[in-house]
């Protein structure tokens, strides 16, 4: 008797090798029509096709333009319906998830592996989600996931605001980290890293604020609109040059500060947009350090940069 990953992962091999075998074919019925004289076609169709030979395009950039594009039209379309979706360090062991990155689609099928069409020289194969460079994952509205909505992710991780919808019945630092912003905002949450009644309506009084849908969710839109609102907790305003810092040893950067958090940016100074905030004590990979003394950290599936006043490299 085989299991519900195993299932899951059969149909989607076959499914996304009959996809391919039908692409496979529309290919090659292409290039038996490229091979007709042009008498036995009509005008409109050699336009057509002398025009697309006079562009300095192949087909395989047609292509991965294509799939680029698919790919960012499937994230989005699972955002827009309000599904669950998160990067992948978030990626909770659910059967059936959609594995997004650059241009490329895929399927978790349990147990950290994920099956994937690698192209014509691979086929549908199965692989380590580890091992490949997966950025994001997300629920399909199209799918009956069942009662999966307290879900922990595969292996325990630190949660970072914003790298995932966060809905009633959430639970995480990252909640935590939202009901501390939403509280120097003025709202009155108790701050247990639990997305309740309160922390909805918080979130709803915010989004009404900013203009945005009143649904309750953090996701994208309200993550953003967020990090435009809360107040500073860097630094890089300083009218004196800063001194050169030593160049650090370690291979970790931690957040310092009073009980509070510390702002990850897109850019070493305050000038630069915020990211996310996380709290006192995380610990995020360290990069490099600037002249000015900011540090680049790895911050979920991109690169951030934290003052140096808030954060000290260690081991």
């Amino acid at each position: 008797m085989i299991s519900l990953g195993q299932r899951c992962e059969y149909q989607m091999i076959i499914r996304i090798s009959q996809i391919k075998a039908s692409n496979r074919h529309i290919v090659q019925r292409a290039s038996i029509n490229r091979t007709k004289t042009d008498t036995d076609r009509p005008s409109s169709v050699i336009n057509r096709q002398r025009s697309f030979q006079n562009r300095s395009v192949s087909h395989r950039d047609v292509f991965q333009v294509k799939q680029v594009i698919h790919t960012q039209a499937a994230q989005g379309y699972c955002k827009s319906k309000g599904m669950d979706w998160g990067t992948i360090d978030t990626l909770p062991e659910i059967v059936g998830l959609a594995l997004f990155t650059d241009g490329h689609i895929g399927y978790y099928v349990g147990g950290g592996y994920a099956v994937e069409w690698r192209g014509f020289n691979y086929g549908c194969v199965k692989t380590v989600v580890k091992e490949r460079s997966w950025k994001h994952w997300a629920k399909l509205p199209f799918i009956d996931y069942g009662d999966t909505g307290s879900a922990q992710p595969a292996e325990t991780v630190t949660y970072t605001l914003g790298s995932r919808l966060l809905k009633k019945g959430s639970v995480g630092s990252d909640v935590r980290t939202l009901q501390e912003l939403l509280n120097q905002l003025g709202a009155a949450l108790a701050v247990d890293g639990d997305f309740g009644s309160k922390t909805e309506t918080a979130v709803k009084a915010f989004q009404k604020k900013a203009g945005l849908k009143q649904d309750g969710k953090y996701g994208d839109q309200t993550h953003t609109a967020l990090m435009a609102a809360i107040a500073d907790n860097d630094v890089g305003q300083r009218t004196e040059p800063d001194p050169e810092p030593e160049k650090p040893t370690g291979t970790k950067v931690r957040m310092v500060c009073d009980n509070g958090t510390v702002n990850i940016r897109v850019g070493n100074g305050t000038d630069y947009a915020r990211i996310t905030a996380v709290p006192d004590g995380t610990e995020c990979e360290w990069i490099a350090t600037a002249q000015n003394g900011w540090h680049a950290v790895v911050i979920g599936s991109q690169v951030g940069w934290v003052s140096g006043k808030y954060s000290e490299v260690t081991t």
